[in-house]
């Protein structure tokens, strides 16, 4: 079960690489559906997507020995958080299938 301070651990490893992106209030869907409609602006972070918080948590977590050994990675919005963590002294090879 995921703890509460994991939550913190990973948002302390990760802090320095993401952006902090925006919480918008979307006024115009607030009105036509009668409640409060907000987004989270993911699509602001360096890789367009929040899959990279989850590529940089794991691979922040890895030993440095497995991490320069290289990871392997799909396409996708997945694929491009792994790519752009690996600039953290690994490689990453495209895996197609």
């Amino acid at each position: 079960m995921l703890t509460l301070e994991q939550i913190h651990a990973a948002k302390r490893r990760i802090s320095s690489y993401i952006f902090e992106t925006p919480i918008i209030q979307l006024q115009g869907l607030d009105h036509l559906l009668g409640c409060h409609v907000y987004i989270k602006a993911e699509n602001m972070q360096k890789t367009n997507s929040f899959k990279l918080r989850g590529a940089l948590n794991k691979m922040l977590s890895i030993p440095l020995e497995q991490l320069q050994q290289g990871v392997v990675v799909s396409s996708g919005n997945h694929g491009k958080g792994v790519a752009y963590a690996a600039l953290l002294n690994s490689k990453a090879t495209k895996f197609s299938t």
